[in-house]
C-alpha cells in the first residue's frame, strides 16, 4: 500500500474572466488520487474538515476508492483555500489560506494511530506544506523518523515560495525531512529556490551530501526529469509531446504514478514487515518513462486529472 500523508486544497481557478471554477486539490491529495488510478492500493491521511468542501473531499476519495481515516474525517477547522490563476504558459500561481486549517492540524497521537492500523504500508509519500506547518509538520517526522523498520519514505517539497518564506527555519525543516528519505523528487524551480545561488550541479551535489543514500529525481518542466541514483548513475527522460492546457498537478501526477509503478514493479521489497527500496538500472528508465508519460497526458487536461494506468500504456 501507498500511504500519503499530505494536505488537501480546494482550489478555485481563475479563469481571467471574473469567473472561478472549483476543484480538489493539493499536493497530497493529488498524488493519492495518481496512485489510486493507476491501480495501486492508496490510503490518504489528513484530517478533513466537517465543512460543505470536506464532504466532498470524502465523497471524491470514495469514488476513487482511496482509503481513508474515519477518526480524522470531522475536524471543526476549515478546509484549506487557494486561488490559482493560469499563466499564458500553462503554469498555476496560488494564494494560500492556510492558518488553522483542517490540514495543517494533524497531531502525532493521531498520525500514529493511523499507521498502526495498517500493516501493509511500503511507501509513504510526504510533501509540500504539510512538510512545514506546525502541527502537522511536526507529526510527520516525529512520527515517521521514530518507526523502525521505516517504510520507504518519498519526499517532494513541491515549495510554495509565497507561503515558505514566512516560515521561520523552513530550510532546517525540509532538510530534516531530505535526511529520512529513500527518494527525494524535486523539481527544478524546487532545487533553485532551496539552493539559491548555486548552479543546478553544485545544488545536487549539496543535496546528496545531506543524504547519500538517497535516489534524487528531479523534474524539469516540459524537458521531462533526470534520475540522479545513490550509486551516482544518471538516467534521462524526455516527456510525451502533447498541448498543454494547464500544468496543475503534473508533479503530483508524476509522483503518484511513479511510486504506484514501482510498487506494482516490486521496488519496494517483497516483505511487508520491512519495505526497502531496492531497485535495478532497468527499471528506474521504465519507471521514469511512465511518470513522466503520465505528467504529460495530465498537462492535456484541465486541472489536475491523471490518467489511468490503461491511458499511459497505449502511448509507451
Amino acid at each position: 500500500m501507498i500511504f500519503v500523508i499530505g494536505e488537501y486544497v480546494i482550489d478555485l481557478v481563475d479563469d481571467k474572466k471574473n469567473n472561478y471554477s472549483c476543484h480538489l486539490g493539493g499536493c497530497g491529495l493529488n498524488c493519492a488520487v495518481a496512485c489510486a488510478k493507476q491501480g495501486s492500493p492508496t490510503a490518504f491521511i489528513s484530517p478533513i474538515s466537517e465543512d460543505a468542501n470536506g464532504k466532498k473531499v470524502l465523497n471524491y476519495l470514495i469514488e476513487k476508492e482511496i482509503l481513508f481515516e474515519p477518526d480524522l474525517c470531522n475536524t471543526k477547522a476549515p478546509s484549506t483555500l487557494a486561488l490559482a490563476t493560469i499563466e499564458e504558459s500553462g503554469s498555476a500561481k496560488y494564494d494560500f489560506y492556510l492558518k488553522n486549517t483542517a490540514s495543517m492540524v494533524l497531531s502525532s497521537e493521531e498520525l500514529l494511530s493511523a499507521l498502526t492500523a495498517h500493516t501493509d504500508i511500503k511507501a509513504v509519500h510526504i510533501a509540500s506544506l504539510s512538510l512545514l506547518l506546525n502541527p502537522t509538520s511536526s507529526a510527520i517526522y516525529d512520527v515517521l523518523s521514530f518507526l523502525n523498520p521505516r517504510p520507504v519514505i518519498f519526499v517532494d517539497p513541491n515549495i510554495r515560495a509565497q507561503e515558505v518564506v514566512k516560515i521561520i527555519n523552513w530550510k532546517k525543516k525540509l532538510i530534516s525531512f531530505f535526511e529520512i528519505a529513500a527518494i527525494i523528487k524535486l523539481s527544478d524551480e524546487d532545487l533553485e529556490f532551496v539552493f539559491e545561488g548555486l548552479s543546478q550541479e553544485e545544488a545536487i551535489e549539496s543535496l546528496k551530501k545531506i543524504n547519500p543514500h538517497a535516489h534524487i529525481i528531479l523534474t524539469k518542466g516540459s524537458q521531462g526529469a533526470t534520475w540522479y541514483t545513490s550509486d551516482n548513475k544518471i538516467f534521462n527522460q524526455k516527456n510525451y509531446d502533447v498541448k498543454v492546457v494547464d500544468t496543475i498537478g503534473s508533479g503530483d501526477t508524476f509522483s503518484g504514478s511513479l511510486l504506484a509503478y514501482l510498487s506494482k514493479e516490486g521496488a519496494f521489497g517483497d516483505y511487508i514487515e520491512n519495505p526497502k527500496l531496492e531497485i535495478q538500472d532497468s527499471l528506474i528508465k521504465k519507471a521514469l518513462k511512465y511518470a513522466c508519460y503520465s505528467a504529460s497526458l495530465n498537462c492535456a487536461k484541465n486541472g489536475c486529472n491523471p490518467p489511468s494506468e490503461s491511458e499511459v500504456l497505449e502511448i509507451l
